[in-house]
């Protein structure tokens, strides 16, 4: 029950592919982690689009062990330039003569140029433009079939009509190791093993420069010797590919002739970066968010996860795109000073960066639905940024949740202000609080068991809420199933409520506080789990007494651990599978039904379930 799942933006890591079915491999995309460096090497560090690692980080830091990580991006556009993009760099062998020039003038600053002739999507490699007498090496990210050549980097001169245009034949090509914008802060530094302008075996350095998080760790690997001929035993895709977490190698054209091109064009020049990475957010929607059905995108990937107790989508409130910011004013330029050295890669415009303000009310259903569909989950919601005390009293019941599912959801208030990475002054950043609320049921979990409401417990990595909450304001917030988290004086910040949002219906108050449903859902796991093995056995009364006294004996164990209320068995929890729930009508049908009533809420006043088993599996249903 202390297994978090999180679905949000991400720097790097895995994406799901455009289309999926029932086969889809969901470990692919949901990644297990045990700690904050588990999700650096995997999704790179803190970004400011986004409240995904800001969540993670919280969740592990509040006692947090295991969650499963899914990065979300519009993967599925129909604008191939909306896409999330791999960075490239395509090393050359030979600069061949492609009788290809400009269609059109070309200006400085363009990332698409218009070639004549056309030659569609046979070049994709790097094209070298040398109509001023300067070589300039782009790596082509896409072709249209009119001759448009869509660049990895903008244009760094103007060109005219008619200018050459030179193709390099490919190596191989080296990609970095997903989807993003982080791509273009890859850095190849080759060094020949060989004399030659062409050279079979090199070491490359691969290094990642400085990003935007100003806490992220240095990124580097080295490898001294790597071979292009595939008969060798340090064939450079065998190597890298088996070890790096940067970059990957596609050679799969190489042969016992393939070399590559040191003497001259872009290595001869030195370091070069990997180009064309995006991030796939500015078109990514509500669907890429949640998935569907047979479509394991975003939360539905954790569907195929069984482990995970605990929904979580910082992102599902992010805002939008922040306000343009205002005109810088006009510095005149110093003809005196000296140019300034670039020490990092230029940056590449990525248009597709800032993500859209989220349907955080279609989200939050989807995360309802799966806790009920699952049953043995629930989920933390947050509300939108800036949300008053006034609206945050009325804010859950407008947001399409059905009273069904309200017992598997808990909603927290307000924000947190946290120190923020990405600012070179130690200011903090305001985020959802879902990541540092998983991580406080994680460590209740874990010192005192489900049982306990996971409340009254010190956050770490906060520093403030963004809104002071009193008695007077926590009253109405109590009633309206909202959990306050409030600043205690001498006592830190703390969670101050454990309601579910079935506080609000009156037909639902045995599951007012989350941490009954909780409890139940570890017990419901637990019976039906352990009780697959009488499938197939015959069912008579041997069976039936068999099962009983099995269940006793682990309901027995919790209520000896202080997980069940009432001062004796009786009082705690009663097991039925006898005659009188299994007549023949049901026997004769292949079931086997117990019902099991569990005291919960308080002495001699049970929450009753009932499951059966078959052939087919396991049904249970609370009555």
């Amino acid at each position: 029950m202390d297994i978090a799942g999180f679905a949000g933006f991400a720097e790097r890591g895995p994406l799901p592919p455009a289309v999926t079915d029932e086969t889809f491999d969901a470990s692919t995309v949901a990644i297990h982690l045990t700690g904050w460096d588990d999700y650096r090497a995997t999704f790179g560090g803190f970004t400011a689009y986004g409240y995904l690692p800001y969540a993670v980080q919280a969740f592990f830091e509040n006692g947090g062990t295991d969650c499963y990580v899914v990065r979300v991006a519009a993967t599925t556009s129909t604008d191939p330039s909306q896409l999330p993009a791999t960075a490239i760099f395509p090393a050359p062998m030979s600069l061949a003569p492609a009788g290809i020039t400009l269609a059109a003038a070309a200006s400085a600053g363009d990332l698409a140029v218009k070639i004549s002739p056309a030659g569609g999507a046979g070049i994709l490699d790097l094209l070298a433009f040398t109509g001023q007498g300067l070589d300039e090496y782009l790596a082509v990210l896409r072709a249209d079939a009119d001759g448009t050549m869509h660049l990895a980097a903008p244009l760094q001169t103007s060109y005219p009509a008619g200018a050459p245009v030179g193709k390099y034949a490919r190596s191989f090509l080296v990609s970095a190791a997903s989807a993003g914008q982080w791509g273009n802060r890859i850095s190849l530094q080759f060094t020949p093993l060989a004399y030659g302008s062409n050279v079979q075996q090199f070491a490359l350095l691969v290094k990642v420069a400085p990003g935007p998080d100003l806490t992220a760790p240095e990124e580097e690997e080295y490898y001294p010797q790597l071979s292009l001929d595939p008969a060798s035993a340090v064939f450079a895709p065998t190597i890298v590919n088996a070890q790096s977490q940067l970059v990957a190698i596609d050679a799969t054209v190489a042969s016992s002739s393939t070399s590559v091109l040191v003497g001259s064009g872009p290595i001869a020049a030195g370091t070069v970066y990997l180009r064309g990475g995006g991030d796939g957010l500015s078109a990514v929607t509500t669907r890429d968010y949640t998935g569907g059905m047979a479509d394991y995108r975003g939360l539905t990937v954790f569907e195929r996860v069984e482990q995970i107790g605990i929904l979580c989508a910082p992102d599902a409130v992010w805002p939008g795109p922040p306000p343009a910011p205002p005109a810088a004013p006009t510095v005149p330029v110093d003809p005196c000073a000296k140019p300034a050295v670039a020490t990092t890669p230029p940056p590449d415009p990525d248009s597709t960066a800032i993500p859209p303000a989220m349907d955080a009310g279609a989200i939050y259903a989807a995360m309802a639905g799966q806790c009920g569909l699952m049953m043995y989950r629930t989920a933390i919601l947050d509300l939108p940024q800036g949300t008053s005390p006034l609206t945050a009293a009325g804010w859950a019941g407008n947001q399409g949740l059905t009273n069904a599912f309200w017992r598997f959801v808990a909603v927290y208030y307000p924000w947190l202000q946290v120190p923020d990475p990405l600012s070179p002054y130690q200011v903090t950043r305001t985020v959802p609080a879902c990541g540092h609320v998983a991580g406080v049921y994680a460590t209740t979990d874990h010192t005192e068991g489900v049982q306990k409401p996971p409340a009254n417990v010190e956050l770490s990595f906060a520093v403030d809420t963004a809104l002071d909450i009193t008695d007077l304001i926590q009253g109405p917030l109590n009633q309206a199933a909202v959990n306050a988290i409030r600043v205690i004086p001498g006592r830190g910040i703390r969670v101050w409520g454990a309601r579910s949002l079935a506080t609000l219906d009156p037909n639902q108050q045995d599951w007012m506080y989350i941490h009954v449903r909780r409890l139940m859902s570890a017990i419901e796991a637990t019976v039906q789990r352990s009780s697959r093995w009488v499938v197939f056995q015959t069912n008579n009364a041997t069976l039936q007494r068999t099962l009983t006294h099995s269940l006793t004996v682990l309901l027995e164990s919790i209520r000896q651990s202080g997980g069940l209320a009432g001062s004796t068995a009786a009082q705690c929890y009663f097991v039925k599978c006898d005659a009188t729930n299994n007549p023949p009508a049901v026997v004769e049908t292949g079931q086997l039904i117990c019902q099991v009533g569990v005291a919960v809420a308080a002495a001699s006043e049970f929450l009753v379930f009932q499951f059966s088993q078959d052939v087919a599996g396991s049904n249970m249903v609370e009555v």
